[in-house]
């Protein structure tokens, strides 16, 4: 059985997932994946983005998916 949680989590690719859950650091140049699935999401972030603030970011896209 699958839950609506798990769909979630399944549509949403696993830099950001993990971006979500706090285990990236630094800036955003130094995780281009990262980058371009939020690309991918309509995001744009500079590179100097902080993981901080990506991590709000993040959160926001899980949420809008959910």
């Amino acid at each position: 059985m699958t839950s609506s949680h798990n769909t979630t989590y399944d549509s949403v690719s696993q830099p950001i997932r993990q971006a979500a859950l706090g285990y990236i650091s630094g800036t955003l140049e130094e995780w281009p994946i990262l980058d371009k699935e939020l690309r991918k999401h309509g995001v744009v972030l500079p590179s100097s983005t902080r993981s901080d603030a990506c991590r709000k970011v993040c959160l926001r896209i899980l949420k809008d998916h959910d």
